[in-house]
């Protein structure tokens, strides 16, 4: 490692770490519910319902995480005191998560847009955020704050129109069919957008300090636990709101993997559209139904554009990491005329590209998303919770642990059942390992 006493400026507070955090976890809605719907139909709220627990899990202990590393406790830079080959794993299976969360983002974006071939839409954005990128990260870099005000308040609105029909939901709901083992897998299948706590998490170093403590002696937590608890009971709330007022659709049917609606064929990938439009519609009458329904396009389009920025973002920050670190060749860390580097944009860029154009759909990218994303979480928490120098109570090593264990028996399922995902993570995993030794 190549060592520096350079610092970047602490100049994120807790509302904007809250707005990185929620462009990520806030976009999970926006398509998680269609594809639960998918594999389990009106039993479907029960798979959400456990995502949503999962989701409460790992934000309690990213809240640990924030506290014990206030110079960044991603798990490139927290695991690797521990262990520098698992650190690399960890950090390019985070690269494996952040290429398909920006194809994934995208491409959802555009399908709610409603636009003929959205995948191609979503390649266009990509590259054109990646060319924005290379002017520096502050031309794009306040669009996700600027856009999660907005979602929120749709978000309420549209939780407002659902709450009168949670009775007829409950009508409709039914049990979780098959077995034990196949349910688990229907579950596994939907974990997705969890890697805003890893992209918080490594925000800790530039998040303002608490009252009273200095860069010696660094403490965030006024800082990253309200914007992790904040948006987790966001996400938790209406996910689980939305995840049951779904069943109170009527004519609903699961055809090869798609969810087609009465006069609406293909609802699956923007459910929360045609909720809106619904049940708006219900209330108001079409014609309002219809606007809010173009809202929730707009918006949510918007929100994902701006996750799918985040994670080239992201990308682009960790292979510089690397970079310094002499974990990756030293042209990712040559820097143009803006302060940004070049290659590791270019390679950003133009894998989230090939993805979204080669894959086109969006079960197939969940597919891809979670094998990255929970191993990252898995190898951070594991790590975490057995380093005994640690400052842990008890119980949130107990947490940890435990939270670990299902993460870690989530990432088996993945390896096991998707193998699509363990040729994406091996492939990932075998340049990055190439690249290392250049």
């Amino acid at each position: 490692m190549i060592p520096t006493n350079v610092k970047r400026p602490r100049n994120v507070d807790w509302k904007r770490a809250a707005a990185i955090l929620y462009g990520d976890w806030g976009t999970s809605k926006a398509y998680v519910i269609g594809l639960a719907f998918a594999v389990a139909g009106y039993a479907s709220f029960w798979l959400i319902a456990a995502m949503c627990v999962l989701t409460a899990l790992v934000g309690i202990n990213y809240m640990i995480i924030c506290r014990l590393y206030p110079d960044g406790g991603g798990v490139y830079a927290s695991v690797r005191h521990r262990s520098e080959v698992i650190s690399i794993v960890g950090a390019f299976l985070l690269i494996a998560d952040y290429l398909v969360t920006a194809a994934i983002s995208a491409l959802s974006a555009f399908q709610y847009l409603g636009v003929p071939h959205p995948e191609k839409f979503a390649a266009a954005a990509i590259l054109a955020i990646g060319l924005l990128n290379l002017l520096g990260p502050k031309q794009t870099g306040g669009l996700a704050f600027l856009v999660s005000i907005p979602t929120v308040i749709v978000v309420i609105v549209l939780g407002l129109f659902c709450l009168p029909h949670i009775s007829e939901a409950f009508g409709h709901l039914q049990p979780l069919h098959g077995t034990v083992g196949q349910n688990w897998f229907a579950f596994v299948g939907i974990v997705l957008a969890l890697s805003g706590v890893e992209a918080i998490a490594n925000a800790t170093g530039v998040m303002k300090l608490d009252p009273g403590t200095t860069e010696e002696n660094p403490c965030v937590i006024k800082t990253s636990t309200p914007a992790i608890l904040i948006v987790m009971i966001e996400v938790c709330i209406f996910t689980a709101l939305f995840g049951l007022a779904a069943h109170a659709l009527n004519g609903l049917q699961v055809v090869n993997g798609d969810v087609n609606a009465p006069g609406a064929e293909g609802v699956r990938d923007y459910l929360l559209r045609y909720m809106g439009q619904i049940f708006v519609g219900g209330a108001m009458g079409p014609g309002l139904g219809h606007i809010f329904a173009i809202v929730v396009s707009v918006v949510f389009g918007l929100l994902l554009l701006s996750a799918s920025n985040t994670a080239i973002v992201d990308l682009i920050a960790i292979q510089f990491l690397m970079s310094r670190d002499r974990e990756l060749p030293k042209i990712f860390q040559k820097l143009n005329n803006w302060g940004v580097p070049n290659a590791a944009t270019l390679l950003a860029t133009i894998v989230s590209m090939l993805l979204v154009v080669i894959v086109k759909d969006m079960s197939g990218l969940a597919d891809l998303y979670a094998v990255g994303v929970v191993g990252a979480i898995a190898t951070n928490l594991g790590a975490t919770a057995t380093d005994r120098k640690l400052s842990i109570q008890l119980w949130e090593r107990t947490l940890m642990f435990g939270t670990f264990i299902v993460m870690a028996a989530i990432e088996l399922s993945l390896l096991i059942d998707k193998p699509n995902a363990r040729y994406f993570a091996v492939t990932i995993l075998a340049v990055g390992l190439i690249l290392r030794g250049l």
